[in-house]
């Protein structure tokens, strides 16, 4: 049954992907529900003003600053309480700047660990040179020109065998024709494998609803077609040649597609995906998976809210196995004064939630960072004054590096051993926050678990 559901998951991910080349630019008024429903699915979840604010990224310089944190609690056998205490008081800052079309960045990651210590890295890039520094490994960066990769794993006793020499990332962007052709060559599946008839449109409280009802052996149907062409695509065998062995990624389609063929298909299980457009623009995509008694078993939901300001997109999942177990994972995206293009606030929040008969988990992350453009920006590159750069570097430079790590790590886990010893008696755990928290967890079937609309954009 878990197969299943991720199968089905992925299925609607898959449309989600590349169903937005169907698009055509005459009114809707002359598309069929399917035309429709493929155009809305994909193209209505891009943003003009976020494209232009990842174009201003790559070719404006900029700096940064954000934080990341992480809260849980839970009766979870994989979650001492130990583990619950370092997630709960750790914190990650972030503090850097960055000049893409220079190819020079520096960021600054500092952990504030529970263990009452700070440990900040710094990572630089300078061209084809990257590097990382922090005081608990060395006083100069320990650097890697993309170049000689091979001489530099043999340098270290490691296979090279299957590693080039130099990773040319800009071989692994796709180009305009190379999208379009892709684009083309997986809707054409999507387009000869779902029937009109499947399609429904109507209209609910001023906003047009497309439906696709299908089978979970028909849905099954698309995805083998899909891996297989998948399996044999030139454009995507040639991106990952330098990184991935060809035979290695063919065997793991043609066992993803074994799998697929060997799970149980029902034709009383369906899967029912909803767009809902307003005024041309897509608002929300749902999508459900129900079992032969008609129990949902599955359910996934995207909105997208935009303001004169800010842009923020959401997406839930639920999950329910045969044995009662349920499994959601909320994830928002929101960027604030995106308008601007300037001081542009991206905050991210994940949740997951875990629930069987005995356990229940729940873990946050929360993820803020702000960008904010400048001309005036000074960022110093990767030189043998101020890094050991692992290619050049000689045998006794090497040995002399890692003896330097390998002495302030072990200093480093003398002081955690010393401070868990002195606080392993306490009881950090609030068992009381955490019982009261099982309104996240609603019992009410409808619901699903989750009451979705109470948590949307829209409602915050």
């Amino acid at each position: 049954m878990k197969k299943k559901i991720l199968l089905a998951i992925l299925i609607v991910v898959i449309l989600l992907g590349v169903g937005g080349a169907y698009a055509y630019f005459a009114t809707d008024a002359f598309k069929s529900n399917k035309e429709l429903f493929l155009s809305y699915l994909f193209d209505g979840l891009k943003d003009e003003k976020l494209e232009e604010y990842i174009k201003k990224q790559e070719n404006e310089s900029y700096t940064n600053n954000g934080k990341i944190e992480i809260t849980a609690k839970g009766e979870d056998d994989r979650l001492d309480e130990e583990t619950l205490q370092m997630l709960n008081n750790s914190k990650i800052t972030l503090e850097g700047k960055i000049d893409n079309a220079k190819k020079l960045a520096e960021q600054t990651v500092t952990a504030n660990l529970s263990a009452g210590i700070n440990v900040p890295i710094t990572i630089r890039r300078d061209g084809d040179k990257i590097g990382i520094k922090s005081n608990l490994l060395s006083n100069k960066f320990i650097a890697v020109k993309n170049e000689n990769l091979k001489s530099l794993l043999e340098k270290f006793e490691m296979d090279s065998s299957e590693v080039p020499d130099k990773i040319d990332f800009d071989k692994k962007r796709f180009t305009k024709d190379e999208i379009t052709k892709l684009k083309k060559r997986y809707v054409s599946i999507l387009d000869e494998n779902l029937e009109e008839s499947s399609f429904n449109k109507e209209k609910i409280n001023g906003q047009i609803v497309i439906t696709l009802n299908i089978s979970e052996e028909k849905f099954s149907e698309i995805l083998v077609k899909i891996l297989e062409t998948l399996r044999d695509d030139d454009i995507i065998l040639d991106k990952i040649s330098d990184t991935v062995d060809k035979d290695e990624f063919k065997e793991d389609i043609n066992d993803m597609i074994d799998e697929i063929k060997d799970i149980d298909s029902n034709e009383k299980s369906t899967m029912c995906i909803k767009v809902y457009i307003n005024s041309k623009e897509l608002k929300k995509v749902e999508a459900s998976l129900k079992d032969e008694d008609n129990k949902t078993i599955g359910q996934l939901e995207i909105t997208k809210e935009k303001n004169k300001e800010d842009l923020t997109y959401a997406v839930k999942v639920n999950v329910e196995s045969e044995n009662d177990e349920k499994v959601s994972i909320d994830f928002k995206m929101q960027y604030k004064n995106i308008a601007e293009l300037n001081n542009v606030e991206e905050n991210m929040e994940v949740t997951l939630r875990t629930k069987n008969y005995e356990d229940k988990t729940k873990i946050s992350l929360n993820y803020t960072n702000i960008n904010t453009f400048t001309t005036n920006l000074e960022i110093e590159g990767i030189n043998n004054d101020n890094a050991t750069i692992l290619n050049d570097a000689s045998d006794e430079e090497l040995n002399d590096l890692l003896m330097t790590i390998y002495e302030k790590i072990g200093f480093l886990n003398d002081e955690e051993d010393e401070y868990y010893t002195s606080n392993d008696q306490e009881d950090t755990t609030d068992e009381e926050e955490y019982t009261n928290d099982d309104d996240d967890y609603t019992t009410d079937e409808e619901k699903y678990n989750i009451d979705y609309r109470d948590s949307s954009p829209a409602n915050q």
